[in-house]
């Protein structure tokens, strides 16, 4: 809310003259600096108990300054207290991208492979059974070995049973090798009398 505030033209040749000394100086004069000049201005023109008003604003100011210097004090301590957390955080989330992304590059592999077996992966055990949970891979033991087999080119195949022998002879190397461990598990079995691939 503005108010109108009438000065008499003493006072408004004062703050005329502190104007004036301000624009010459550039306005880089310090609170200690306006208050030692309005002083010396108000001791010039003779006024009385302005100068115990103007050295309260002084004081004032002091513990303006005073204040303002603790309350920086306390946010550098608080920045100070927190920025030690910052890394870690950054580094959690660098480290859950990075997994994610070995996640991805890892399922490219076992898409491409299709078949793998588990004794030559240097994957961690507790990424590889995540993946498994997320029904992306299963494990079928053959013979003591066990096998890692990418679960989507596997439903695909098994979607495809049964399967003839020339159809068979048609199939990728890795999907071929897929049906002979399959096989060899005993998930699947040749079928001399219609010549084809079935489930057990």
């Amino acid at each position: 809310m503005d108010k109108n505030v009438s000065l008499s033209k003493r006072t408004y040749a004062l703050l005329e003259n502190i104007r004036r000394m301000l624009e010459m100086r550039g306005n880089k004069l310090s609170h200690d600096e306006i208050i030692f000049e309005a002083l010396s201005l108000y001791k010039k023109i003779g006024l009385t108990g302005v100068e115990e008003m103007l050295l309260a604003v002084w004081s004032r100011l002091d513990e303006i300054d005073k204040k303002i210097m603790e309350l920086e004090n306390e946010l550098k301590s608080s920045i100070s207290a927190i920025t030690p957390q910052i890394p870690k955080v950054r580094g959690e989330a660098e480290a859950k991208i990075e997994e994610r992304e070995s996640e991805s590059r890892f399922l490219e592999f076992m898409k491409d492979v299709v078949v793998y077996p588990l004794n030559r992966i240097r994957k961690k055990r507790e990424a590889i059974e995540k993946i498994i949970y997320q029904g992306l891979l299963t494990i079928v033991e053959v013979g003591g070995q066990r096998y890692l087999i990418y679960k989507p080119k596997l439903d695909m195949l098994m979607a495809r049973l049964p399967l003839s022998i020339d159809k068979v002879k048609e199939l990728s190397d890795r999907e071929r090798q897929l049906v002979n461990i399959l096989k060899a598990a005993g998930i699947l079995y040749e079928d001399a009398k219609t010549r084809s691939i079935r489930r057990v």
